[in-house]
């Protein structure tokens, strides 16, 4: 049986903590699940989506945006384009969740607000032509900052989600080296057990 992702948390909670210099963004739970929801909707439609994101913010709320769209995420062993490359010919129903997949996600959601969902979605893109011309890295955090303080004026809400524990939720690849990179895949039903485990070993400073 499934749970729903943010279930550890109430809704007013602070589910994400954003350091912006002397102002720090702090963004509760119900306020994550919103912005998870409308990026789901805005997200290209392919089975895969290979994560390579650079910003924090980006990584974490695409990854639960993938996985709210029923998406399995691939994360490579490594930042080399040339590895992010050799899993987009392996998974050739893909794309790559970088800060231009995130930042036109973003902006898809955004105009999506009290609109139907489905009709903005983002272009499906292959995976091969992103990496193709990878922004550098300094441009890249650019884009993915700007994109996030968008999202974030539009301040959506909605409720948590509960996906299928039998999706496969994530593929691990190891950096390959010492020897070719292995995929490791964990379901949502194992990855709550690790979570769970992890939670229980490593309380929050505020539990005793």
């Amino acid at each position: 049986m499934s749970r729903p992702l943010l279930s550890a948390f109430a809704a007013d909670a602070t589910f994400l903590l954003r350091a912006r210099g002397a102002a720090p963004s702090a963004w509760a739970a119900d306020r994550c699940a919103g912005a998870i929801e409308a990026l789901a909707a805005a997200l290209p439609p392919q089975r895969h989506a290979i994560q390579c994101c650079d910003d924090l913010t980006g990584f974490v709320l695409g990854t639960l945006a993938a996985w709210r769209a029923g998406q399995t995420v691939v994360m490579p062993g490594t930042r080399l384009a040339e590895d992010a490359a050799a899993l987009a010919a392996r998974y050739p129903d893909s794309h790559v969740l970088d800060a231009a997949t995130f930042a036109r996600a973003v902006d898809a959601a955004v105009g999506m607000r009290g609109a139907p969902m489905t009709e903005t979605a983002v272009p499906a893109a292959p995976a091969d032509a992103a990496l193709a011309n990878p922004a550098p890295a300094n441009a890249s955090l650019l884009a993915h900052e700007a994109a996030v303080r968008r999202l974030e004026a539009a301040q959506p809400q909605g409720p948590s989600f509960a996906p299928d524990p039998r999706l496969e939720a994530v593929v691990l690849f190891t950096s390959g080296s010492t020897r070719a990179p292995r995929a490791n895949v964990k379901n949502w039903e194992a990855l709550l057990r690790g979570a769970e485990t992890f939670r229980l070993a490593f309380p929050p400073f505020d539990e005793p």
